[in-house]
């Protein structure tokens, strides 16, 4: 029994605990965390986990000054200015406590820190925004195109607003001037691009601040195309292989989606993406089923993104005989052997002809005429008349002379 009565002690003992851990009164401290001297900064505190009815007394102490204020509410904000003939440039702890003004004493609820640091220059930086996206601070920018370049300066208590202000630049060791905190530059030429900005603040009592800000980027040529080789139609069974190529600076995320025709392919986002240092990629796909298909490729390079849709076609043909292919064979096979049995015939005809001499003699001719030629129309008519003396002479040798 005594030990069941030491246990549920022992119980509420760490119930009381949690609760008092969860329920603790909290306090919430924010401030610009960097100012310039001179210059005023706001404080924000908040209390949590707390309720009374009494007044609360919230006590700030940097080291240096420490200031009172009285309110009733859990949430409040004041203003500290930071003078330059009581202050020094560096970091400073500010500590917050709060108390429960009850009337006899004073109860501490809650305490609290935060730091802040000061700076004797002006406090700022660089920002490049560009035209598709005039929100985003970035990185990369795309040759050719003007970009705005904005120095933003930590104006606390809007202190700036009474100060005349000159800002000059250097983009590449190219001095230039503005009237304003924005410069737009169109970057020419690719490859990484050193920006300062030179900002000095001359205010009515003659105090003068300036600061220096730097600022690296990467200029890149942009994507303007993408480039697709090999063949779109392919027979059933064949591997579609496609090369893709492009323009611009390196690194490129690419990336492809394959659709039916029926399929929705605009704006198509791609569920898997690689990143290339040349622009030179291949698409290797075995197609199972006949059809139309698109293919949606994308490739981005970080300054501009660029899509191009394809279309494929994959095809089954089954090929069978037709009659023209078995008559026209047979045909001029035919007309062959006619033509070869038609030349055999004319050979042998024209041979017989040639074997045939006849000779024709005139011996009642008693013409004694004899027509003068010359030397060589007689070799002429020698050769043509071989046969025939060839002819004579061998009747000469088989037939006697008739008296």
């Amino acid at each position: 029994m005594n030990s069941l009565l030491q246990f549920c002690k022992i119980l509420l003992l760490i119930i009381f605990g949690i609760y008092g851990a969860v329920s603790s009164p909290q306090l919430l401290i924010t401030n610009s965390e960097i100012a310039v001297l001179d210059s005023n900064v706001t404080f924000t505190a908040v209390l949590k986990n707390y309720e009374t009815s009494s007044k609360l007394i919230y006590i700030f102490d940097d080291g240096v000054q420490k200031a009172t204020y009285e309110a009733h509410n859990y949430n409040i904000s004041f203003e500290r200015s930071y003078s330059s003939s009581l202050y020094k440039e560096g970091d400073y702890c500010v500590s917050i406590t709060v108390y429960t003004d009850y009337i006899i004493f004073e109860k501490t609820v809650v305490a609290n820190t935060s730091a802040i640091k000061l700076k004797r220059d002006l406090i700022g930086e660089i920002f490049v925004y560009r035209q598709d996206q005039p929100l985003v601070d970035a990185d990369e920018v795309a040759v050719g195109e003007n970009v705005s370049i904005v120095v933003g300066l930590v104006n606390n208590d809007n202190y700036l607003d009474n100060a005349a202000i000159d800002y000059s630049w250097s983009v590449d060791f190219e001095k230039l001037q503005t009237l304003n905190n924005t410069l737009i530059y169109n970057f020419t030429e690719a490859g990484e691009k050193d920006i300062k900005a030179y900002v000095t603040a001359l205010f009515p009592n003659n105090d003068f601040k300036y600061g220096i800000f730097d600022r690296t980027i990467n200029a890149k040529v942009p994507v303007t195309y993408i480039n697709i080789t090999g063949n779109p139609f392919l027979y059933h069974g064949d591997t579609l292989n496609l090369n893709v190529t492009c323009d611009g600076s390196p690194p490129f995320v690419y990336c492809y989606e394959i659709f039916k025709k029926n399929g929705s392919s605009e704006n198509f986002t791609c569920s898997h993406s690689s990143t290339f240092t040349t622009c030179r990629m291949e698409i290797i796909k075995y197609l199972q089923e006949d059809g139309m298909y698109q293919i949606g490729i994308y490739v981005n390079n970080n300054v501009r993104e660029i899509t191009r849709i394809i279309e494929v076609m994959v095809y089954s043909v089954t090929i069978k005989p037709t009659l023209s292919t078995i008559i026209i064979p047979i045909v001029c096979s035919l007309l062959t052997l006619v033509i070869i049995a038609f030349g055999i015939s004319y050979y042998v005809q024209h041979r017989n002809q040639l074997a045939v001499e006849v000779a024709n003699f005139d011996f009642q001719d008693d013409s004694n005429s004899y027509t003068e030629r010359t030397f060589f129309e007689n070799i002429f008519d020698s050769f043509a008349c071989r046969n025939c003396t060839y002819g004579r002479a061998n009747r000469s040798e088989s037939e006697p002379l008739m008296d």
